[in-house]
């Protein structure tokens, strides 16, 4: 477990994981909780930045940059650089030193701050927004890593929901940066799942009715789960305008192939798509956690049916929760699928997949 250094009083939420292949290192954002029996008025000086080190036998104290008003964080596909959000702008950060490259302002929405990024293999940065006051709907913007600037795609999709405002909009990005693919929480009438395709340029809404559903919409985590080269994703989504929170694996036009299990606090699939990972909260036992384990290799006879779990070879996997219950975490594969790392409101677990 890589502890996350102790301010007294402080209690934080991650809003962003990336393990740095190239320079061997875990990067994680930590936003202060804001809200809730156990948080202190709000101080943006306390939101950091980590970076935990590895040096082929251990993991070394964490370099840590204070961030006032992190939102989220994203790596490079070379690992070379960082990008932090704040409320209204995106740093670029050298991804070892943490010294700022560059920095740009979003354009102004008054009532609008910077929630989430994901980077795609075609120079752009997928941004994503979130309502500051109340409840809202907000853009969705392209962030150009060349120019270092936002734009406004105006049209999304081909169908009636084409327009270009989500409701705290979750992302998931293929291994490759191929694929982003855009879920908004919500049941009972949000817009379908859409898909940014890198080689064309093009957003494109499912054809399927399925819903986004997410426990917590306003933090990062329930994010869309897809493999490397971003021809399967595993979501929590609603059938129509249902309410129910089943994880379903959906193929490359976002069609079910089959369900896992009802949703729980995320899910990560690995980079073949050949077998998905679901971290499950025992209730009734706040402390514990479960890892369980799912073949994708087979889909079931119906899109309705369920994938076989894997309950042999050490699954499912018992470990202690390190988030708090206003507090999702985020998880992450490492490349070879060997290792998961779990970030929450207490650290991050680092678990060996059998």
């Amino acid at each position: 477990t890589l502890v996350v250094p102790p301010t007294a009083g402080i209690r934080h939420i991650p809003v962003g994981v990336s393990f740095d292949a190239v320079h061997s290192a875990l990067l994680i954002g930590m936003r202060t909780i804001e809200d809730g029996p156990i948080a202190p008025p709000y101080t943006p000086a306390n939101d950091v930045i980590l970076r935990y080190a590895y040096t082929g036998s251990a993991w070394q104290a964490p370099t840590v940059r204070s961030f006032p008003r992190l939102r989220s964080t994203a790596l490079s596909p070379d690992g070379q650089v960082l990008l932090a959000a704040s409320d209204d702008g995106i740093d670029q950060l050298d991804s070892v030193t943490f010294i700022s490259t560059g920095s740009s302002a979003k354009p102004v929405e008054t009532n609008e701050y910077i929630r989430t990024l994901a980077f795609t293999n075609d120079g752009n940065v997928v941004v994503a927004t979130g309502y500051k006051n109340g409840s809202g709907s907000t853009r969705l913007y392209l962030y150009s890593m060349r120019d270092a600037s936002f734009v406004y795609p105006r049209l999304l999709g081909s169908g009636q929901f084409g327009v270009n405002l989500f409701y705290y909009a979750q992302l998931g990005v293929s291994g490759d940066g191929s694929v982003a693919l855009l879920g908004e929480p919500g049941s009972g009438g949000g817009r379908p799942l859409t898909q940014y395709q890198a080689a064309t340029g093009k957003w494109v809404d499912s054809a399927t009715r399925y819903n986004y559903y997410a426990g917590n919409a306003t933090t990062n985590g329930w994010a869309p789960a897809l493999n490397e080269r971003g021809t399967r994703s595993v979501v929590s989504a609603a059938v129509a305008f249902g309410n129910d929170s089943i994880l379903r694996s959906l193929d490359s036009d976002l069609e079910p192939s089959g369900a896992l299990m009802n949703a729980s606090e995320g899910v990560l699939l690995s980079a073949d798509g050949n077998r998905a990972y679901v971290l499950e909260r025992i209730w009734g036992t706040p402390n514990v956690c479960s890892i369980r384990a799912f073949d994708l290799t087979v889909p079931p006879a119906q899109a309705t049916s369920t994938y076989s779990e894997i309950t042999t070879g050490g699954f499912p996997i018992a470990r202690s929760c390190l988030w708090a219950v206003n507090s999702d975490p985020i998880g992450i594969l490492s490349p070879d699928g060997r290792t998961m790392f779990i970030a929450g409101a207490e650290g991050v677990s680092v678990i060996p997949l059998p």
